[in-house]
């Protein structure tokens, strides 16, 4: 296993880490998890902050800032709520669940861009014009990394900005391909109703023809960026483009509803 999938640490016989295989088998692994628990309080008796309530897989490196954020937050609304600790403690539950929640979905969805995303050409283009478009429009567009480490912004609110951004960057990627491919002359689909590579019809009023996933995956290699694979097809009869969908796993979550 360690000389197929980590051949450094097993080069010269283990000699950059002779206990390897020996520490391995020694220490148990433990799994990784989100937990997601709604409230977080109960009455003006209880309430949880922290890992108790949100704990998360650690691959934004956000767990620790979250928990400081809980504290913070906790102290911000007992001055504005002037000690009413019932009403603070509805407020903690209202406020910060869904950022929380936020907070578990885009650490599980780094995890897959870290693991599969980051060798894709595509990818670090969208990256590049991400930062550019900020640059430029700093008020409306904002890249995800920024938004989650450097502002106070709910977790959740912050992906569901970045999400909405992707989809614009990538169906105006997908436009202008589709449009080189298809308006540009080259033939659409093999067969007599085609389009002649010189933009030639070969016959009168040709039908249009369908371009095949895989072929516009030749063409335009899939929009693998960040929070799901996108990935575009033109069907028969239907217009524009249409989503094939996230890829990406779902957050292992343990939801909790306690009964007061």
């Amino acid at each position: 296993f360690f000389e197929k999938w980590f051949p450094d640490c097993a080069s010269n016989n283990f000699a950059l880490m002779p206990t390897l295989v020996e520490d391995f088998f020694a220490n148990p692994t433990s799994p990784l998890l989100n937990i997601k628990i709604s409230p977080w309080h109960y009455e003006d008796k209880l309430l949880l902050l922290g890992d108790a309530a949100h704990a998360t897989v650690p691959f934004y490196g956000q767990g620790m800032n979250a928990g400081f954020e809980d504290a913070l937050f906790l102290h911000e609304m007992l001055e504005r709520n002037g000690g009413d600790i019932k009403k603070t403690f509805e407020q903690m539950s209202e406020e910060l669940v869904p950022s929380r929640a936020g907070l578990c979905d885009v650490s599980m969805q780094n995890y897959v861009e870290m693991r599969s995303k980051t060798n894709s050409r595509l990818f670090a283009l969208k990256k590049t014009v991400d930062w550019a478009l900020e640059s430029l429009f700093p008020n409306s567009w904002n890249h995800l990394y920024g938004m989650v480490t450097f502002s106070r912004k709910p977790y959740h609110k912050a992906l569901q900005q970045a999400e909405q951004q992707d989809k614009i960057l990538a169906g105006a990627l997908a436009l202008c391909v589709t449009g080189v491919t298809v308006i540009g002359g080259n033939p659409v689909e093999e067969g007599d109703e085609g389009m002649e590579a010189k933009g030639e019809l070969s016959t009168p009023n040709p039908k249009p023809q369908s371009l095949s996933q895989e072929k516009f995956r030749a063409r335009a290699p899939c929009m693998d960026w960040g929070y799901g694979s996108w990935g575009y097809t033109v069907e028969d009869g239907a217009e524009g483009l249409r989503g094939l969908g996230a890829e990406y796993p779902e957050p292992r979550a343990l939801t909790l509803n306690p009964e007061p």
